[in-house]
């Protein structure tokens, strides 16, 4: 059985300061080392007083750079971000961790944060299914997609000439990157299903 420590984020940066929630979330990730827990989590939240985690790749870089063993998590929204985007960050992350990085996506549930990117919720679940799929081709190697809401590379003015295929760099030191679905009740649950990953739930529907 392994057991990991979720949720981290910079919490109350208001009432205590930032440098001080920094030192405390660094002690914290270097104590869960040092207890044998096998990962810890950053999860992404957006525009919360308590809970703010606007870039959890950042975050989880300091906790990386702070520990040696630990794999380090990171859920990251993947309906708020361009997928290629979310695949050099975590390739980058993967590579200067060590190898140490493990994922979960979410389609995400607050309105307020949908309506802060400009995001619909309406048909989140499908462009979730084509950020991962973005995500996995950039992993994979050059590749061109052309979906309902991404065209990598875009269409050129010139028409007569082709787009070259977009190659990520630098790729994960992984070669099988470790990705939970979060799972906020029955419609999450069925999706990772459909799409055949592990789960990390929750009490809440998405």
């Amino acid at each position: 059985m392994r057991f990991g420590m979720g949720g981290y984020a910079l919490e109350q940066v208001q009432t205590h300061g930032g440098a001080v929630v920094g030192r405390d979330l660094l002690a914290d990730a270097m104590l869960a080392e040092e207890l044998g827990f096998d990962s810890l989590w950053v999860a992404e939240n957006h525009f919360s007083v308590d809970r703010q985690c606007a870039s959890p790749f950042v975050i989880a870089g300091v906790l990386a750079g702070a520990t040696r063993r630990i794999r380090i998590g990171v859920f990251s929204i993947l309906t708020f971000a361009h997928p290629l985007r979310v695949a050099e960050d975590a390739a980058t992350l993967d590579l200067m961790s060590g190898g140490r990085l493990m994922l979960c996506f979410g389609t995400g549930y607050r309105a307020e944060e949908f309506a802060a990117f400009g995001i619909a919720m309406h048909g989140k679940g499908a462009r979730f299914r084509e950020c991962l799929d973005v995500v996995q081709k950039a992993w994979a190697g050059p590749f061109v997609h052309h979906g309902k809401h991404f065209c990598i590379p875009a269409a050129v003015e010139d028409a007569s000439t082709e787009a070259a295929a977009v190659a990520v760099l630098p790729q994960p030191l992984q070669t099988a990157m470790p990705i939970w679905m979060a799972a906020f009740g029955n419609v999450s649950v069925k999706r990772a299903a459909r799409l055949g990953y592990p789960l990390l739930p929750a009490a809440l529907e998405s």
